[in-house]
């Protein structure tokens, strides 16, 4: 899927691009679909083969990159036109700020690799993806007593430093161990720490199964020093 995230002729890609055709996600074409409101005006489908792209036609992202708060609302309603597509059908989330030029050269982008897309899907169908957040536990070190002076005051707060450091090696550890488990049983992606959190985002059945839930357990008993919640299921963001 890289190559609509590329810049040529044809398309554009930017953090605030200018589109005669914005493209919001890929998706075989099935009777009965709901399309969304788009972000101003009505969405459509493109495409003649077995993949369409859903698209909303003069959309000038242009007019929205002076203003953070309506840019924030352009992002936000790209996920939630995603999200409402998500729940009739499976589909190829694009990036924020993909668009073509003109329709034909979107249809021609989609007949050439009509074969990789399908393929896509076929591995994303009936799949969501699910996010693991490990939140590390807080060390309950013993406070050192301000009544304590000294040679003892010294030693309290070293044991207080080791303690700090032995959960920190245990977490690490812990951390390593448990990205293995969880490569053994799904597809995963990891994302860069955020305030100390890491996360791991998995691709598993939906809606969520006993058997996803039963691992989950598992993964909560092998990481005593993280606080793990599971979320999910969203379309496929990290597996395109």
């Amino acid at each position: 899927m890289d190559e609509w995230m590329q810049t040529d002729p044809e398309s554009t890609h930017t953090s605030a691009p200018t589109h005669a055709l914005y493209a919001y996600a890929l998706l075989c074409p099935m009777a009965g679909l709901v399309l969304p409101a788009g972000l101003s005006g009505d969405l459509s489908l493109v495409g003649t083969g077995a993949v369409q792209a859903l698209v909303e036609p003069e959309l000038n992202l242009e007019t929205w990159q002076t203003d953070d708060d309506r840019m924030m609302q352009a992002v936000l309603h790209h996920d939630q036109v995603i999200r409402a597509m998500f729940d009739q059908v499976d589909v190829l989330p694009l990036r924020f700020g993909t668009g073509f030029r003109s329709t034909q050269s979107l249809s021609d982008r989609l007949q050439v690799n009509e074969a990789d897309y399908l393929a896509a899907l076929s591995v994303l169908a009936g799949k969501a993806e699910y996010m693991v957040r490990f939140s590390p536990v807080e060390v309950m070190a013993p406070a050192v007593s301000t009544q304590t002076a000294g040679k003892d005051y010294f030693l309290a707060k070293k044991r207080q430093y080791q303690m700090q450091v032995e959960q920190q090696q245990q977490q690490q550890a812990e951390w390593e161990a448990i990205q293995g488990a969880i490569a053994q049983l799904y597809p995963h992606q990891s994302a860069p720490p955020r305030d100390e959190t890491q996360r791991i985002y998995i691709l598993g059945d939906r809606p969520v199964t006993p058997t996803l839930e039963h691992h989950f357990t598992r993964w909560q008993k092998l990481c005593p020093h993280w606080l793990l919640t599971l979320e999910g299921g969203f379309p496929p963001y990290h597996f395109v």
